[in-house]
């Protein structure tokens, strides 16, 4: 049985072939008890309650070495909606190659049916981090008409499913707290079959098992999202709700993740709600008699996700960031201290670049972080804010302070001026 929705429909991939319970039995059935095909699975089934889950857009990125089968866990669950990435033209899933422009109408056309992203690599890594953000907010920023007056602005935040050799964190420099909290980076490569994503599936029958499944997905694809959307309209919005608080706080219960959240900061926690969303939709859809598992193996899937986003993160609680964000700044500063300030010393009373280099530098001096002085590192406070990568700068401030690396934020005499930076001691800051 085939079932077109309609011909735009198409063109994004959005094609029914079978019924939800051929899909169940021919690609689900074969790969329960394998947690990221849960947690990919749970990321299309929740698209449509994003709106009522007051979450933002955001999703997970599934990183890992290449040939481990994140492909074949992205394509299994674009299988929900329609043409897998692999398996076709026109297909529901993309690559991250694309323009800013591109994605922009992309996210409209997934708003309740989520995103698929193929290897992140294919990206250009100055603008990943922006797309991120824009996708997770679902809005463009203001623009302007022909005529100058303001466009309306048309909100579209989508649940993304991402797939790469690389953690969003290595892929980007210098990647802002909050874009990995919208995009998480959840190791795709599973405890028990090294070499493998999938428990159930050894390195060595990848392949034999991948080629049955896109064999499975190219006859079996669309009839299960279809379906789940029509149940969510007989279900009402206020069932909705209702179901989704009971399922998410059910989850939020659970020993594994209340471990956890007790000890996470904000940000963490915040990640836990994404994973709560997700949990929520499985059981929900097995509930709707969609899905041929149990509620207790798609949580145990999102929980077994969650501990190794947890053991990869290496830090939870608030105390564990600013520690870690403390070693990152005097990391990055040191590295930036070469090339990015201009290091000056006292000539006849006056402070003068050192070398030629310099001063060729002082001529463009608000073009560079700062000054080095024989003693200290003075730090331009756009440079600071910058250094700090999205954790708060008072805090640095502080833990700085406190350890004798940040002397204050005070005026200092440089070549040609006066003016405030925050203060350095490069004794502090020397291995």
């Amino acid at each position: 049985m085939t079932y077109v929705l309609d011909a735009a429909a198409t063109r994004h991939g959005l094609h029914v072939v079978g019924t939800t319970a051929e899909w169940a039995t021919e690609v689900a059935e074969p790969l329960r008890h394998n947690s990221n095909v849960v947690l990919a699975f749970a990321t299309f089934f929740a698209a449509p309650l994003l709106r009522w889950a007051s979450e933002p857009g955001g999703g997970i990125h599934l990183h890992g070495p290449s040939t481990i089968g994140k492909t074949w866990v992205s394509d299994a669950a674009q299988s929900i909606y329609g043409w897998p990435h692999e398996t076709a033209d026109n297909a529901f899933g993309v690559t991250w190659a694309g323009s800013e422009a591109g994605f922009d109408a992309l996210a409209l056309a997934r708003a309740d049916t989520g995103l698929a992203l193929d290897e992140i690599t294919l990206s250009n890594r100055r603008t990943a981090e922006q797309i991120v953000y824009k996708l997770a907010s679902g809005s463009k920023g203001p623009r302007a008409s022909s005529t100058g007056q303001l466009r309306e602005t048309v909100h579209a935040s989508v649940l993304v499913l991402s797939t790469g050799e690389k953690s969003l964190a290595e892929f980007v420099d210098n990647l802002q707290e909050g874009a990995r909290k919208r995009l998480v980076d959840v190791p795709a490569e599973v405890v028990q079959q090294p070499g493998s994503a999938f428990e159930t599936i050894p390195r060595e029958r990848l392949h034999l098992e991948a080629k049955r499944s896109f064999d499975a997905v190219k006859r079996q694809h669309g009839a299960v999202g279809r379906d789940w959307q029509r149940y969510l309209v007989y279900l009402g919005l206020d069932a909705i709700k209702k179901q989704l608080n009971q399922h998410r706080e059910a989850f939020l219960a659970l020993p594994e993740v209340v471990a956890v959240a007790d000890k996470a900061h904000p940000q963490v926690v915040a990640a836990l709600y994404r994973f709560a969303l997700y949990a929520a939709a499985t059981r929900m859809v097995i509930e709707a008699g969609l899905l041929p598992w149990t509620t207790e193996e798609t949580d145990a899937g999102i929980v077994a996700c969650m501990r190794r986003w947890v053991q990869q993160r290496g830090n939870i609680d608030t105390a564990e960031q600013f520690t870690r964000a403390v070693a990152e700044f005097k990391i990055a500063l040191a590295a930036a201290l070469p090339d990015r300030f201009i290091h000056i010393r006292k000539v006849g009373g006056k402070w003068a670049p050192v070398t030629e280099a310099d001063e060729i530098r002082q001529r463009t001096w608000d073009a560079f972080d700062g000054y080095a002085k024989p003693d200290r590192v003075l730090l331009w406070p756009e440079a600071w804010h910058r250094l700090c990568n999205g954790v708060d700068p008072a805090v640095v401030a502080r833990r700085l302070q406190q350890e004798g690396t940040l002397i204050d934020s005070k005026p200092e005499q440089v070549p040609g001026r006066v003016a405030r930076f925050y203060v350095l001691s490069r004794k502090a800051l020397t291995p």
